[in-house]
């Protein structure tokens, strides 16, 4: 590595690679420095038992934007998606169970046996989320519009409607509009909740859910799709072409500070006290690390300080992985052999009461007594990613809260991961006998190994109030800081959280805008 670039990326997360990747494409000498051994950040594939190899955090690939994928090239350098149908399965303790399927007419076909009026309404469920995609899908691939711009694109009563239902409403409120089956309610539910301290009655979890409904790899709104090699396969293609483009990657390299001087960034000091000079300095880092850790609050204004110690970022996931003997047999529907049930997500919940009392055990800083689960079995899709006739399991589980009211996560993590076998044996009796080898990974464990804030998957709570011209803090939306020459570009930016690569890409224009600016100007003086 040399001592000076253009531009250094802090960390190596898909964010801070696609940044990476946009720079040292525009021409720019980049440098990515990345404390941890390999790429990723939370989208990541590690053989932490042999033979099997586990997308350790980050689950499926559902909201990367395809615009990426072809600007960078990323099939070329070993993206393969594999799509899954069914994409949900649902079962219930009354050996009842729902399919969703990328066809919508033969999900509401399933609806049927639940509720006629529910099958009819699906339709109507997709369109309303449609126009939501088409009036907010525009502004993903673009830094925030201003609070004007956003609500002038809600102009017609019909869509002013829809803002009303995606600020305010909650999860329960939008899904009682159009379902009246709690069947039907308990398969939609979760996806308005993941990764976030709401529950279904919370007002803005309906923008949660939207969060999560409105990309989608296969090109169908809310479909999400898996990845050959798993999720680390698409962290390693962006990193190869990025250095395709001639960015340098230095991994086991930790940052220790942003260095300033003047009011402007001049660069970096590694753990080991390395300094690297650049006079672009593009942080993939969450907001309160990058401020109050690495620049230091004594170098930012403090009104701006105050903005970012109140963000929102309370963890409340934990992330089981483990390898398996032999796939869950479901009482809902029964069979070890790889059948549909094994194919897409798993969602275990049987109620939006059961997720609201789930949410309320963490609300008082306990961990849900009775967890609701999202299970995916990579290996269903992907055979190479276990040992023949074997298969890897991975379970997002909520809600656990960072701040214990009892006891610490070192303490209370086994207990915590023998509580999420034990809720997925109540469906799969034969799911303790198949676990070979588990993982549990605690809020506390994603801070301190992945750098996860409070083990917050999106860096910051991503509810109405924290998004769009909000976020990370009122009036510094644009990717741009109060530092000049210093940027952020990771999920605590606008459009927030998931595996989309679109903060990356926006901070990357925002950077490389300034820099015709700049140019520009010298050359006119």
């Amino acid at each position: 590595m040399k001592s000076e670039y253009d531009a250094i990326v802090v960390g190596a997360g898909h964010n801070g690679l696609v940044s990476a990747a946009y720079l040292a494409r525009a021409g720019l000498t980049v440098a990515v420095f990345e404390k941890r051994p390999i790429v990723g950040g939370a989208a990541i594939t590690e053989e932490i038992w042999k033979g099997f190899k586990i997308s350790r955090l980050s689950y499926a690939y559902s909201l990367f934007d395809p615009q990426i994928v072809r600007d960078l090239q990323l099939e070329k350098h070993g993206l393969r998606v594999v799509s899954t149908d069914p994409d949900l399965f649902v079962p219930f303790p009354e050996r009842k169970h729902i399919f969703i399927w990328e066809d919508a007419k033969k999900t509401a076909q399933g609806f049927e046996k639940f509720s006629s009026k529910d099958a009819k309404s699906y339709p109507k469920y997709l369109e309303f989320w449609k126009g939501i995609s088409e009036l907010l899908g525009p502004m993903m691939l673009s830094p925030p519009p201003s609070l004007e711009d956003f609500t002038s694109v809600f102009a017609s009563p019909e869509t002013l409607e829809g803002l009303k239902v995606l600020m305010f409403s909650s999860v329960s409120d939008l899904l009682d509009e159009y379902f009246e089956s709690d069947y039907v309610k308990a398969a939609i539910c979760p996806r308005g909740l993941i990764g976030t301290m709401v529950g279904p009655k919370s007002p803005g979890s309906a923008y949660v859910l939207g969060h999560h409904v409105i990309g989608g790899s296969s090109g169908e709104t809310g479909i999400w799709g898996y990845l050959k090699g798993g999720m680390g396969a698409l962290s390693d293609a962006i990193a190869k072409s990025a250095e395709s483009f001639g960015a340098e990657i230095a991994r086991n390299a930790g940052v220790s500070s942003i260095d300033t001087q003047d009011g402007e960034v001049s660069g970096i000091e590694l753990s080991d006290g390395t300094t690297v000079r650049a006079k672009i300095v593009v942080s993939n880092a969450d907001p309160k690390q990058t401020f109050l850790r690495l620049v230091g609050r004594d170098k930012l204004d403090q009104n701006f300080v105050k903005g970012i110690e109140k963000i929102k970022d309370q963890g409340c996931v934990v992330k089981l992985n483990a390898a398996l003997e032999e796939l869950p047999d479901y009482k809902a529907l029964p069979g070890k052999d790889l059948g549909l049930q094994h194919k897409g997500i798993t969602s275990i919940g049987p109620s939006m009461d059961y997720c609201e009392k789930a949410f309320d055990d963490a609300k008082y800083g306990k961990p849900s007594e009775h967890p609701f689960l999202r299970i995916v079995y990579h290996s269903a899709n992907d055979p190479d990613l276990a040992p023949s006739g074997k298969h890897t399991m991975s379970i997002f589980a909520q809600y656990f809260p960072y701040n214990l009211k009892e006891g610490n996560w070192d303490e209370r993590k086994e207990e915590v991961g023998d509580s999420i076998i034990d809720t997925l044996s109540e469906y799969a009796p034969n799911i303790k006998r198949a676990v070979m080898q588990r993982e549990v990974l605690t809020p506390f464990d994603m801070e301190r190994e992945f750098s996860l804030p409070k083990g917050n998957i999106f860096h910051m709570e991503i509810t109405p109030d924290q998004m769009f011209f909000f976020r990370p803090a009122a009036g510094w939306a644009q990717y741009r800081m109060p530092i000049k020459g210093l940027y952020l570009c990771g999920s605590g930016t606008h459009p927030g959280g998931g595996v989309t690569g679109a903060p990356g890409y926006n901070a990357a224009q925002a950077v490389l805008a300034d820099a015709k600016r700049d140019r520009d100007l010298d050359n006119s003086q």
